[in-house]
């Protein structure tokens, strides 16, 4: 069942967050939302999870949903904070002490392509620890949309088969790996 926003607004104070959303989001469907700080991104998914009730409007076909979020907390950066209207400057200027002017505006223009492939890892209300290259692995193992070689049973992943670049995604590679050979070999 799909979740439908119809006509959701929300204010905080004097200022407009959301004004008049309605969508739908299809079951299974992957969505990037993507936006300055300040748009209602994090607002948007807190209404849709119920931690936060609109103003106006309805959510429907959320009930009974389960919904899984991490939300911006301060790490790593104690002088940070997400409640900071010049996070997005002094972000920049964090980065312009550790990296070089390329890798920066190489990953400016990365994350919000691999956030649309890997939901959240863009979101303002994550934490970026550190970028992860495939650079581990001079060869990758080759597979197909299952996940499976050609080799039948063989499910390449992680660091070593040339997915990952280093713990997280090697985790996550395996995850998906792992759920793909529970689906394949799950019974009738």
């Amino acid at each position: 069942m799909s979740i439908e926003l119809v006509n959701v607004s929300k204010a905080f104070g004097e200022t407009q967050v959301l004004r008049g959303l309605s969508e739908r989001f299809a079951q299974g469907e992957s969505v990037c939302v993507m936006g300055r700080s300040g748009l209602g991104k994090t607002t948007l998914a807190r209404i849709v999870m119920g931690l936060e009730k609109p103003d106006a409007g309805a959510v429907r076909g959320a009930k009974g949903k389960r919904f899984a979020a991490a939300f911006q907390e301060d790490r790593l950066v104690e002088r940070l904070s997400a409640q900071d209207p010049e996070l997005t400057r002094q972000q920049e200027d964090v980065l312009a002490e550790l990296l070089p002017a390329p890798i920066i505006g190489a990953m400016r223009e990365a994350l919000p392509l691999l956030g649309c492939r890997l939901r959240g890892f863009d979101c303002p209300d994550a934490v970026l620890t550190a970028p992860e290259t495939r650079s581990s692995s001079p060869v990758r193992i080759v597979r197909g949309e299952n996940r499976q070689s050609e080799i039948a049973g063989l499910y390449p992943c992680g660091e070593g088969a040339g997915y990952a670049g280093g713990i997280m995604s090697a985790a996550v590679d395996g995850i998906r790996a792992a759920f793909r050979i529970m689906e394949e070999y799950k019974p009738e």
